[in-house]
């Protein structure tokens, strides 16, 4: 194996493989870590596989214009992914010579050959599942949209393992009058998150679509898709075929990279969220966030001397003085008043107004505000509960809580999202 390339345009190029070869790989697994590529006439295929994902990328000049790329001498190697990127990036920026030599591989500086990094090479190959080609479902979305959703999404899946139903993002888009409409949604069980993304030419589809991405791939999606450049990525579901080794995968290509992710077909179903996100509820008030984020610091002050693993905090709304108190639970003196903002748009009904909640999803809400802006609260007082008799059932909506609309001019996209949750009895 001997070639010469451009090591910025190449050292780019790896990213995606060296995202899936380290990112999130299974426990000791044989490929973790590591890289095959193969030197082509006209081509680079790389092959990296860490047992949840698994990606092929072809690099030429075709698809990265800058690549300089020219094959002397044919041939395939495995190494290891860290050590490849590093052979590029720690290298004056240039033409590079890559060669095989005496079982390593040597990456050299052509304009000074001093300069070299030289890495051990491993008697193995990777050798990824192969990929579908029966598919369920397909979509060609936009990058940025697709990427714009995943990101604002990407803290709500659950954390724990006996709320695995919801250790994933479900992404669903659906065409009305001409309008497209993609929406990306998750959630912990107890609180979930929505970001509805709007407009035309967003993705090429017919037939609507409904797929569930695993939580474990939501990371490693993120690394590859932000080292792409193409405007649309193909998603497809393709179907498990056990006697051609094709297990169940959501594939993902753009750019010469196909992105397999393994591990969907254990989520098969999705709650609906719509009727909670259309509901219209007695109390709609807005606030302004900057209050907010002092309650943020008085609920991380207050929760170092609490004992419980659930710390929650009240919110109570005072109509006549056109503010929320919020106090977190404690012991000691804690209040913070958030001011009302467009109070003649907020609606509230009833005498005694509040609700209490667990802590951590006020938290989350701030964190959002700092990008989408004011809070509009939409609840049902948790006064409800309790006048109702002990022996009957306590239930009640969960909080809502929207942001305003954001128009993308350049994009031409508007961007909606909301969070909702349960209360706290406790």
């Amino acid at each position: 194996m001997k070639f010469c390339v451009n090591s910025k345009a190449l050292a780019k190029a790896i990213k995606p493989s060296v995202a899936v070869a380290t990112d999130n790989c299974l426990k000791d697994f044989a490929y973790g870590g590591l890289i095959t590529m193969k030197a082509e006439d006209k081509r680079i295929v790389l092959f990296s596989y860490g047992g949840t994902a698994s990606s092929i990328s072809i690099i030429s000049d075709s698809n990265y214009g800058d690549l300089k790329y020219e094959c002397e001498n044919e041939g395939t190697v495995t190494i290891k992914a860290l050590d490849l990127e590093d052979s590029l990036t720690t290298q004056t920026d240039g033409l590079v010579e890559v060669s095989l030599i005496s079982g390593e591989l040597l990456v050299a500086l052509v304009s000074d050959k001093s300069s070299k990094r030289s890495m051990p090479t491993l008697d193995t190959e990777v050798i990824p599942p192969n990929v579908g080609v029966k598919f369920e479902q397909s979509i060609e979305i936009n990058r940025e949209v697709f990427e714009i959703g995943l990101t604002d999404i990407s803290f709500a899946p659950a954390d724990e393992e006996k709320m695995q139903t919801y250790m994933c993002m479900l992404m669903e888009s659906t065409t009305n009058k001409g309008k497209q409409e993609v929406t990306f949604q998750a959630g912990s069980g107890g609180r979930f998150a929505i970001k509805s993304i709007g407009g035309k030419d967003i993705f090429k589809n017919s037939e609507d679509v409904s797929i569930i991405f695993p939580k474990n791939n939501l990371p490693t999606i993120h690394k590859v898709i932000k080292e792409l450049y193409g405007k649309m990525l193909m998603i497809r579901v393709a179907e498990k075929n056990s006697s051609k080794n094709i297990p169940s995968q959501i594939m993902i290509e753009c750019d010469g990279v196909v992105l397999c992710l393994f591990g969907s077909e254990s989520f098969t179903k999705y709650p609906k969220l719509k009727k909670i996100i259309e509901n219209v509820y007695p109390n709609r008030i807005y606030s302004d966030p900057t209050g907010w984020e002092q309650v943020k610091g008085a609920i991380g002050m207050t929760r170092r001397g609490h004992d419980s693993s659930i710390h929650n905090t009240e919110v109570v709304f005072e109509s006549e003085n056109e503010r929320f108190m919020v106090t977190p639970q404690t012991a000691h003196a804690c209040t913070t008043p958030i001011h009302i903002v467009d109070i003649e748009e907020c609606v509230a009904k009833g005498e005694k107004i509040w609700f209490k909640c667990n802590s951590k999803y006020l938290e989350e809400a701030v964190a959002r505000s700092k990008q989408h802006g004011k809070m509009q609260f939409n609840f049902e007082s948790q006064q409800i509960l309790e006048d109702l008799p002990k022996d009957k059932p306590q239930q009640m909506k969960p909080v809502l809580i929207k942001f305003p609309e954001k128009s993308n001019d350049a994009k031409e996209i508007t961007e909606n999202f909301c969070m909702f949750f349960t209360v706290s009895t406790k």
